[in-house]
């Protein structure tokens, strides 16, 4: 009887294991266990994002510290679904894919001189700095924030925004790229968009609010000594010249000195073409070895056409300013030479 027992026992587990586990699966079709939440990222180091496809997921957050810097190399995107706390800086080479939320505080986010776009479906709020930089484009297709600064920067290339979105600006949008609001954007702008010389704002959706300023600026100033110059130099007494521009068509300035009684070309002793640096600054020095009145020019180019001419002048008595102690040294031996020779030759008289 037991060995029936047995059998009967020993011939029922198959059947038992297989309804356990079939009553486990339907346990875990009506209550299926639900992921943990995936832990945040908190960038504590300076970082370079290397992956050609990085994913920030819809239940993730990445943080940015104080002081650390995030790149996103070369041949890196980001696609961001969750949030992005920006405390430092971002930098972005090649591309930050925005489909929720940006949160820049009073960090900044930018590119180098290179490449980078930031491409916006989602919100991004900016609080501190976006820079974009020559060759960077801002794309947005979203809603876009900015209660802080948003610099447009380029020279000879570009650094460029377009808007297929919603903008509002309550901070300061200051650009010498270009400005373009698609046929779909709106722009409300409570704060500042100043559009430098030689930039472009087009606009071909709905705008509102301030209006924008474009302005020109071609500034020309001369020197000595560090401080801005009175008009009034010694002889052989070094003279500074600068010239500033946000005309982004400009490549050059010409500085000329006009001999005393001259103001023509044909009178021009010295002339000199420099570049404009990529802020569009240019310097020369001059030292005038004639007294009288001079004038000095800054020539604005264009290529080989002359923008803006702006002159000042300028007065050179005949006193020397020695340029180093030799001359101190040369005329106070000059003089006991003359004195000297003045004691003798009276003596003889």
């Amino acid at each position: 009887m037991s060995y029936l027992v047995q059998m009967l026992t020993s011939s029922r587990k198959p059947v038992m294991i297989l309804a356990s586990a079939f009553l486990v699966l339907t346990l875990f079709l009506l209550f299926p266990v639900h992921p943990a939440e995936a832990a945040p990222m908190t960038f504590t180091s300076d970082t370079t994002i290397t992956a050609t496809e990085a994913v920030i997921n819809a239940d993730e957050t990445w943080t940015i510290n104080p002081g650390v810097t995030l790149t996103v190399g070369p041949s890196a995107r980001v696609w961001n679904d969750g949030t992005i706390v920006n405390n430092g800086k971002i930098r972005v080479l090649d591309r930050i894919i925005n489909f929720a939320n940006i949160q820049n505080n009073a960090g900044a986010i930018m590119s180098t001189e290179d490449s980078g776009i930031i491409s916006n479906y989602g919100t991004i709020a900016n609080e501190g700095t976006v820079n974009i930089f020559s060759s960077l484009l801002l794309q947005n297709e979203g809603t876009f924030d900015n209660n802080g600064k948003l610099n447009i920067i380029s020279h000879l290339t570009f650094g460029e925004m377009t808007n297929d979105g919603t903008f509002n600006n309550n901070g300061i949008i200051d650009s010498n790229g270009t400005i373009k609001n698609f046929l779909n954007g709106i722009i409300t702008n409570a704060g500042d968009i100043i559009v430098k010389c030689g930039s472009t704002f087009v606009n071909y959706g709905a705008f509102s609010g301030n209006p924008v300023h474009n302005e020109c600026i071609y500034d020309f100033n001369l020197f000595e000594r560090g401080v801005p110059s009175d008009g009034v130099l010694n002889l052989h007494q070094p003279l500074i010249v600068k010239a500033r521009t946000n005309d982004l068509n400009l490549d050059q300035v010409r500085f000329s000195w006009f001999v005393p009684g001259c103001t023509i070309d044909a009178c021009k002793q010295f002339t000199e073409l420099v570049p404009l640096s990529p802020i569009g600054e240019a310097e020369a020095r001059f030292i005038p070895r004639e007294g009288g009145h001079w004038i000095a020019e800054a020539d604005f180019y264009s290529g080989s056409v002359i923008k803006q001419a702006i002159s000042k002048g300028f007065d050179v008595s005949f006193s020397v300013i020695p340029e180093s102690p030799i001359g101190p040294i040369a005329l106070v031996v000059s003089s006991f030479a003359a004195l000297g020779a003045y004691m003798k030759f009276r003596t003889k008289v």
